[in-house]
């Protein structure tokens, strides 16, 4: 998959100065996990439910500078159960589409249609996983559109 705009711009916007933890949802090839670690000290987990994109976003891992602090993990969020207190910071750019137009490729439209992951089940997860229950949700730019 091509790295997006609005990932690019919610990896330049995300504040990661102050998270030790991080958890990336989503991760796609691993270009917002990239940026985070580029800006912060902390540990970041990256997952995905497809194998193929967490088989590129471990490659990008390991040819980068921060490859010590990156983990990729093929795993569904709705079954994700990770060890500790949990995450200071969650990222997550999920597919937001609902009723828009399918593409032929089935693989672009697992990336960004939403009909397996709905935003209440999104959510749910993210505040069990989550440090302190604080929850700050923000739109990607491209959810305007």
């Amino acid at each position: 998959m091509k790295v997006g705009t609005d990932a690019v711009l919610l990896g330049a916007w995300t504040n990661a100065g102050k998270a030790g933890e991080i958890l990336e949802i989503g991760t796609g090839c691993g270009v917002i996990a990239l940026m985070l670690a580029q800006r912060s000290n902390a540990w970041i987990t990256a997952i995905d439910n497809d194998p193929d994109s967490i088989q590129q976003a471990g490659e990008n891992f390991i040819r980068s500078p921060w490859k010590e602090r990156l983990q990729a993990v093929h795993v569904d969020i709705r079954v994700f159960d990770p060890p500790g207190i949990g995450f200071h910071l969650i990222i997550a750019n999920p597919p937001f589409f609902s009723r828009s137009l399918k593409s032929p490729s089935e693989k672009k439209n697992k990336a960004k249609q939403s009909k397996r992951l709905d935003l209440g089940e999104l959510l749910l997860k993210c505040n069990r996983v989550l440090q302190k229950s604080e929850l700050i949700i923000r739109e990607s730019p491209a959810s305007y559109t």
